[in-house]
């Protein structure tokens, strides 16, 4: 997990990441590069969080293969960038591994057929008979399907029989490496594979895969700064889930363009957190998230009607506007850029203090590193970290030079 932050005003944007990655959610290593630059010809800066790889790719080494394709030549506007960026990683073949997209597939059966067995195990007991367990799997299974046909496709001219075509058999292997030893887990196997109902199955997993779906970690990509006809900065973040038959599942997150006034609903300012928001929120919001839905729970106890509800919370949203939101926001616009890294900065820490002391594991910490990039200077590291010495490293300062 990571704490991640983006505050913008007129005089440029400041991006910052901690260092910590998670390894098998037992284990921290407070090293992680969240935080990059395309290049020293472009104003623009990168940041990830979730899934480091995607593919099986580090994103650092995507960016610097990104780099080298558009080589020294800005681009007209940051949605220019962002667009290219797409481009490069739905195209760029060193992403279209075979086996890395039948491992995306065969890990995505076998997650899904864990959250389907969640369903079963809860509606059916080991003594239960077999016509019964089969009744049930089917019922939960169709009415999966029939839910999830509905909901919008990430992906574009990607159809059903040429996913079926291409991963049948790589989805009937994880289910039979999914299903263990137990009467249900075989019962589970057999039903599925040797019935109509494998077909359903098939494209529940289509529906899901390419679906905005958290069913395996995704990658938040954050791209900031400017194009070379830009006056003011702009920040869009995408999630990225996957790659399969060349067609790239991926998703538009947040954007943000500062304007010279905030007339029209524009911003003059933002803070834009990141991954784990919840310490920024309560900062921001005067109110921690998790508030708004226990409120909502204990007035649908009390009996208040839905009208009431929303009349309360909308008050209550007026009144954080007022209060919290805009005065920071306010506040934000007239900072300097050595001031909006120092909120930044702050609002990492803040994250890591909570972590350590109410988590069993600190899912925030080490180095925090931050990148400003202004309309004059372009991106300047106000603080990074190094895996080496750089005094030790003449040759690579006179690389970077060059």
């Amino acid at each position: 997990m990571t704490a991640e932050v983006g505050i913008l005003n007129k005089q440029g944007v400041v991006i910052a990441a901690d260092s910590a990655v998670t390894i098998g959610g037992q284990r921290v290593y407070n090293t992680s590069n969240k935080v990059f630059i395309l290049g020293k010809s472009h104003s623009v800066g990168l940041m990830t969080f979730g899934n480091a790889e995607f593919m099986n790719v580090p994103w650092q080494i995507i960016f610097k293969r990104f780099n080298n394709n558009i080589k020294a030549v800005p681009l007209k506007k940051l949605e220019d960038y962002a667009e290219k960026l797409i481009d490069f990683v739905r195209n760029d073949t060193e992403l279209h591994d075979k086996a890395s997209m039948i491992n995306y597939v065969e890990s995505f059966t076998y997650r899904i057929c864990e959250m389907l067995q969640n369903d079963i195990n809860s509606q059916t007991n080991p003594s239960m008979g077999e016509d019964k367990f089969k009744e049930i799997t089917k019922n939960i299974i169709l009415t999966a399907v029939e839910k999830n046909a509905k909901a919008e496709q990430l992906t574009i001219g990607y159809e059903y029989i040429e996913f079926d075509n291409s991963y049948k058999a790589y989805v009937e292997n994880a289910i039979r490496n999914f299903s263990n030893n137990s009467r249900l887990g075989k019962l589970f196997l057999n039903f599925v594979l040797d019935s109509e109902l494998f077909i359903e199955f098939k494209k529940l997993i289509y529906y899901f895969i390419t679906q905005d779906k958290d069913v395996l970690p995704f990658s938040g990509i954050v791209v900031a700064g400017y194009g070379k006809d830009d006056i003011f900065p702009k920040l869009f973040s995408y999630k990225f889930y996957g790659n399969v038959d060349k067609h790239l599942v991926f998703k538009d997150d947040q954007k943000v363009k500062i304007a010279q006034t905030g007339l029209s609903g524009n911003n003059t300012a933002a803070i834009m957190p990141f991954a784990q928001q919840d310490v920024a929120a309560t900062i921001l919001n005067g109110m921690a998230p998790q508030f708004a839905e226990e409120f909502d729970k204990i007035f649908q106890q009390e009996g208040l009607s839905q009208k009431v509800r929303d009349d309360i919370f909308k008050r209550i949203s007026n009144y954080q506007r007022a209060n919290f939101i805009i005065p920071m926001i306010n506040s934000v616009t007239t900072l300097t850029i050595s001031e909006l890294a120092e909120v930044a900065e702050t609002l990492v820490n803040l994250t890591e203090f909570k972590r350590k002391y109410t988590s069993n594991l600190a899912t925030v910490g080490g180095p925090i590193d931050i990148l400003s990039i202004t309309y004059n200077e372009g991106p300047i590291w106000i603080k990074q970290k190094h895996y080496f010495e750089l005094k030790d490293n003449l040759d690579y300062i006179l690389r970077r030079q060059k």
